[in-house]
């Protein structure tokens, strides 16, 4: 069951995700040009990048611009590579605009399903404004053999995924076989730490990378000892580690400072049909901790810091990732909130940035097609107003970025916001309306805006989503029914729609 599922090319609101004008050639004039490899920022450069790579880097008194580029005056400005958020879900099309105005540039989108391969292939092809994306086949889980685990990576494969995510239910030689058999097939394969499993045997299976340094948390690790053994072997089987901390950061932060949250002016460009499940009633952290039990999650944040520091210190491989559509974990910007977190564990500026650029590339198996300003590189870039290699917070300092061959300035960045913002104003009503007088009013407003507008005012995905709040988290059967049936009349064509009420309808049979 997927609570939520992307129409690949919809957009809410006018010229969202729309495709992007062919590359052409841009010269970012007088930039420092931040060299995450070295850990250095060369002052006063000219970078010139034609059909979306980087074609020459000069100092900018030693050349001139051809009056054939765009030209942008980035004097004073700090040009670096665009992000990478290696652990991503996307609930709903219109937050890859978000990715971009916040200078990610890639991601890799784990517990992806069969209907986001049209989105990743349309970015590929220049047809949809987006990030590169990586996307991972999910819901492997419940995986108890090894034939059982040889098929899942064939279908991985024949269904046109780029790698495939491990879940919590594995039996050991499962999880063993299907790590072996996706490297054997040139797939990649990481996740979660089994639960029934420990990090050793995760060790001697090797996947690719382990998607959670809170995993660690979930079978003893009984001394120091033990933590360099973890350190050993992350290096030595070149697992890499997605570290994910401002997810339990924000974690520990929702069972002292929910109110608060809940009033910040960025959650509202965020879905608010999905924002129902970050309140007092249905948040899925606050209503089983409470308060005093945020001592405990900062604790183990403390370890998971120090320990990412250690792997970091002995070269394994750390990766940035979000794990955005948690709550409060909004695309594009809890980038900059887990590259704050890095350097809070210890990390450096430096070191920080590689693990959403370099690092990022490198795992990706992109080495040196992107993630650095060098000569070459794909053009996936970003200025911003201060040195990252100095205060990491200014990565937010955004100016402009660019990707897919053009330049886009910051007004045009937050006109893109602005926009996934103004599309989810029937949306906002809706669900006001809903917590107010209840379901049946809430479905008269939709109905009413279909009928003034000729069409239906919000995506199939926010009603689909209501309904399975109140079948999954509320156990509200007959408000579910409401929702499911009404999608059905706004969207009678919509295969969406049609499964969702049919797997309702067979859930409910006999009952």
């Amino acid at each position: 069951m997927r609570w939520y599922r992307i129409a690949a090319v919809v957009a809410v609101a006018g010229g969202q995700g729309q495709a992007p004008p062919g590359p052409g050639k841009v010269a970012l004039v007088g930039v420092g040009v931040v060299d995450v490899a070295a850990g250095r920022t060369l002052p006063g450069r000219t970078v010139f990048i034609e059909h979306g790579v980087i074609t020459r880097i000069a100092p900018a008194d030693s050349v001139t611009v051809d009056p054939s580029y765009t030209r942008v005056d980035g004097k004073g400005a700090f040009l670096m590579p665009g992000l990478a958020d290696l652990h991503a879900h996307v609930r709903r099309s219109e937050e890859l605009d978000l990715y971009l105005a916040a200078g990610v540039t890639t991601i890799q989108w784990l517990n992806a399903g069969q209907d986001d391969l049209a989105l990743r292939d349309a970015i590929r092809a220049g047809t949809r404004r987006g990030p590169a994306i990586t996307l991972c086949r999910g819901g492997i889980n419940d995986v108890t053999d090894s034939a059982a685990a040889v098929k899942e990576v064939a279908q991985t494969i024949a269904e046109g995924f780029d790698c495939l995510k491990i879940y919590n239910r594995f039996t050991e030689p499962a999880y063993r076989v299907i790590i072996a058999t996706a490297a054997a097939r040139g797939v990649r394969a990481l996740g979660h730490i089994p639960r029934q499993l420990t990090w050793q045997q995760m060790l001697q299976a090797r996947p690719r990378a382990v998607a959670h340094a809170e995993e660690f948390l979930y079978s003893p690790i009984e001394s120091a000892a033990d933590v360099d053994t973890i350190v050993a072997g992350m290096v030595r089987g070149k697992i890499a580690l997605i570290a994910t901390l401002t997810n339990y950061d924000m974690i520990s932060r929702q069972l002292v400072e929910l109110p608060e949250l809940l009033r910040g002016s960025e959650i509202t460009t965020y879905s608010p049909v999905h924002r129902r499940t970050w309140g007092p009633k249905r948040n899925r952290y606050s209503t089983r901790w409470t308060s005093e039990q945020a001592i405990a999650f900062r604790r183990q944040l403390t370890f998971q810091r120090a320990l990412v520091r250690r792997l970091d210190s002995a070269g394994a491989q750390i990766l940035l990732g979000t794990d955005t559509g948690n709550n409060f974990l909004l695309p594009g910007r809890s980038v900059h909130d887990e590259l704050v977190q890095l350097v809070l564990a210890g990390l450096t500026p430096a070191s920080a940035l590689r693990t959403a650029t370099l690092n990022a590339a490198a795992f990706l198996g992109e080495p040196g097609k992107w993630g650095q300003v060098v000569e070459g590189a794909r053009a996936d870039l970003l200025l911003v107003a201060g040195d990252p290699l100095r205060d990491i917070t200014n990565t937010k300092l955004i100016l402009g970025m660019m990707t897919a061959g053009q330049w886009h300035p910051r007004t045009e960045l937050d006109d893109w916001v602005e926009k996934v913002r103004a599309g989810y104003a029937v949306e906002e009503r809706m669900v006001a309306i809903l917590e107010r007088q209840g379901p049946a009013a809430a479905i008269r407003f939709v109905e009413a805006e279909r009928r003034r507008l000729g069409r239906p005012p919000l995506g199939v995905i926010g009603f689909n989503e209501v309904a399975y709040q109140y079948w999954v988290l509320d156990n509200d059967t007959t408000k579910a029914r409401l929702f499911f049936e009404a999608n059905a009349r706004l969207y009678p064509n919509d295969p969406i729609a049609k499964s969702s009420l049919a797997e309702f309808r067979g859930a409910m049979r006999g009952k």
